[in-house]
């Protein structure tokens, strides 16, 4: 049988056949996976096992679901749940053998780190202090306060095109969810069916009292939805590809 170090040769040589980068080059994925911070508790530890067989194995990321049920303490229905979750947000894809292939044979899986870096950018743990030493903001953050309320908030461009969103975070003293609306509903006119309604809530909760929501002004919609645009490749083609 063919041990780790022999797999690690073999694997770093198909991928350097392919173009890949070698493995000394590959991003750890463990902290971003930690820094994202999925929820509920179940995903984020199916999420660490699949980042931690990535780093130790150099980017090889083969599992049965039984196997990443073991070693996330969980049922296979509870994991596969869990993996089907990351592979409807993007984080995850299957790139062979997605139905585990011939007997001993096991799903290949590999991150899309761009996104996992954008998610691991916009959770609260990491807004102490953002921007660089001028203290400008980076690009696909965006500081403002809510003029009903004074509450302050950071909005965050996260996903691929086609599936761009922002989400929200009040920052005033708490770290808190405050939805997130996609990219091509902010860019819309309001007035249009679909438009976005203009409030932050809770956890994006519709159904808490209206006094915890916060309602923003027409103005403060539009220079969000400007500085979303500007984060978007400084323009958006058309709203199928916001």
């Amino acid at each position: 049988m063919m041990d780790k170090a022999a797999a690690q040769h073999a694997y770093a040589a198909m991928q350097r056949a392919k173009g890949c980068p070698p493995m000394s080059l590959l991003k750890t994925l463990v902290p971003l996976v930690h820094a994202a911070a999925f929820e509920p508790a179940g995903c984020q530890r199916v999420a660490l096992v699949l980042a931690q067989m990535h780093d130790v194995c150099g980017g090889v990321v083969q599992a049965t679901m039984g196997h990443i049920a073991n070693r996330a303490g969980l049922s296979k229905a509870q994991a596969r749940k869990h993996v089907h979750a990351l592979i409807t947000e993007g984080v995850l894809k299957v790139t062979g053998n997605a139905h585990g292939g011939a007997p001993g044979q096991s799903p290949d899986y590999v991150f899309n780190i761009r996104l996992l870096e954008q998610l691991a950018a916009s959770t609260p743990v990491l807004f102490g202090e953002q921007g660089d030493e001028s203290g400008h903001e980076a690009q696909d953050v965006y500081r403002f306060q809510v003029s009903a309320g004074g509450a302050q908030f950071l909005a965050c461009l996260v996903g691929d095109p086609g599936f761009r969103r922002v989400v929200f975070w009040r920052v005033d003293g708490q770290r808190e969810s405050y939805g997130e609306v996609a990219l091509k509903v902010l860019l819309c006119d309001l007035s249009a069916r679909g438009g976005w309604h203009c409030h932050l809530m809770p956890n994006g909760d519709p159904d808490v009292p209206h006094e915890q929501m916060f309602d923003l002004t027409l103005e403060e919609v539009a220079q969000l939805a400007t500085w979303a645009q500007n984060a978007a490749l400084g323009r958006v083609e058309s709203l199928a590809t916001a």
